[in-house]
Parts: C-alpha cells; structure tokens; sequence
C-alpha cells in the first residue's frame, strides 16, 4: 500500500468522525436538547460504531472510548472545563452533570478513530462556540488561523524541532501561551503535534499480530508509543509520503475569562510533495453558525 493510500485512509477515518459528530449536533440543534457531556459522548459513540471499518473505541483511552468532550460557556473564565491539561485525566472525562447551553456554551469535542484494517488513526477535535461575544469570536478565529499560518510554513526538508519552533514563536507574537501536558511524552509543554502513524513506514509483522488480534489495549499501547512528536528537540524530517497532527492549544495570556481554543488538525505530504491540510471543520462551522471563521 503506497503512502497516498495510507494517506486517504486517514482521512476517510477522520472523516467518520466529523460526520457522526455533525449528526449529533444537528439533533441536539433541532430538538432544543441541553445533554450532558456524557450524553454527547454516547450519543457520539453510537454513531461511530455504525461503522465497521473502525475499531468500536478509539485509540486515545483514557477519556473512555478514546473520546472527549468537554462544556463551558462564554461566562466561565479561568474555571471553565475546556482549560484543561490532560484529556487522560479523569476530572476531565465527559461528566453527567455538566450540560451544554445552546445559547453562549462552548464545546471541545474530540475523538480518535482507529482503522481496523491499517491501524491508521484519524484523531479529530474541534472547538465549536454557540455564542456571540466579540473577544471570544476573534480568539477563536487566531486559533484557527495560526493553524492554517502553520500548515503555510511547513515543507519537506524542515525539522519537526523547526515547525515547533515556528509555532511556539507565531503563538507568543499574539500574547498567548501553549499549555500542554502529554503523559506519554518526556516534554510534554513542547508538543504541538505528532506523527500518523504507520502512513510514512509499513508495519511491523510483530505490529501486523498485535492488530490482527484486536487487543484495545495493546493496540493503543502500540499506536501511542509509535508516534514522533512535533517539538523543539526532534529532528524528524518532513519527507513525502507523511503525515502529523498541528494541534495547539492557545490560551490568552492577558485575559483569562477566553478559554484555551484547539483544532486539532492533520497535515499531510503527499508522495510528490503536494502539501493539504486536513480539517473537515466548515460543515461544523456552518450548523452552529460559526461562518466568521471561514
């Protein structure tokens, strides 16, 4: 299987994500629902699974079901749910007493699909906002935008310690921070990204038999430990054929009622070097009426 291949596999996962999450929101929207964080993580799940060419979980676990979601509002400030460090821990895992307010909430949904066949993940998150606050709208566009100013710089030929450099250099030019914490990874606050696995280098045979025997934990064990992460200190060469998430978490330095904003998004180096970037956001954006960011 050629890497392009392994390329559009990917997407097809991430893209099954996206959909079943634009589903739920749509039913959520037309039935005036106010479901809890848990609700929407099972009610995501339930469309997931619909899908046989991925695993019933996704990869990233915990969050249980390799999924997160978490609700704040426009009025939350330093204490909203969506500051949070970790996906894994577990005051942050999707709670039955924390409801989503179609009028001024904020959502940050992600999950991580996994390929039966390849193994190839295709992790997805996205920040949505039913709200109408000017300083919360344009911190949401930068966020958006410094992902796409990212994607703009990168080429083959450059180091993952340069693109990391560049990231954390655009994000402090616009007074904001990167707080991350990544419990798989040595300097977690350096992380703005990581390999897709598998898509740049074949399977091992050893790899091969631990996917053909479906052992979540294994197989998450496997994924997470084959992952080269985007940071200052890796010497990774972007090459054709590859692909790895831009995945910042900006927060504003000066004004702590805006809360941490992240589109977690792929970008992918086709086998001639064709540059693209994965999202699969605007059908998002456009059902909850976030069209200023496009």
């Amino acid at each position: 299987m050629t890497p392009n291949q392994k390329i559009e596999i990917c997407k097809r996962t991430r893209e099954y994500a996206q959909k079943s999450l634009l589903k739920v929101l749509q039913e959520i929207l037309d039935n005036n629902l106010k479901p809890s964080e848990a609700e929407i993580r099972d009610m995501w799940i339930f469309e997931l699974r619909k899908n046989n060419a991925i695993f019933k979980d996704g990869w990233y676990s915990p969050p249980p079901h390799g999924i997160g979601i978490l609700i704040g509002t426009d009025e939350d400030g330093e204490r909203s749910r969506l500051n949070y460090k970790s996906l894994r821990s577990k005051e942050i895992w999707p709670q039955e007493d924390v409801q989503l307010n179609t009028e001024n909430g904020i959502i940050y949904a992600y999950a991580s699909p996994t390929d039966k066949e390849t193994g190839i993940i295709g992790d997805f998150g996205i920040t949505v906002y039913f709200g109408n606050k000017k300083e919360i709208i344009d911190h949401i566009a930068l966020c958006y935008q410094i992902v796409q100013q990212v994607f703009a710089y990168v080429e083959p030929g450059l180091t993952f310690a340069e693109i990391a450099k560049y990231m954390k250099g655009l994000i402090t030019s616009h007074e904001l921070n990167n707080e991350i914490e990544c419990k798989t990874s040595p300097s977690p606050a350096d992380d703005v990204g990581h390999t897709i696995p598998f898509i740049m280098d074949d399977m091992t045979e050893q790899e091969s038999e631990i996917l053909k025997r479906e052992s979540h934990d294994e197989i998450k064990k496997m994924i997470s430990e084959k992952r080269i992460f985007v940071r200052s200190s890796e010497d990774q060469i972007v090459k054709n054929g590859m692909a790895f998430t831009i995945e910042p978490r900006p927060r504003a330095v000066n004004n702590p009622k805006i809360p941490m904003v992240s589109f977690h998004s792929i970008c992918a180096i086709h086998e001639k070097g064709e540059k693209e970037l994965i999202t699969n956001f605007d059908k998002i954006f456009d059902l909850v009426r976030m069209k200023y960011i496009r």
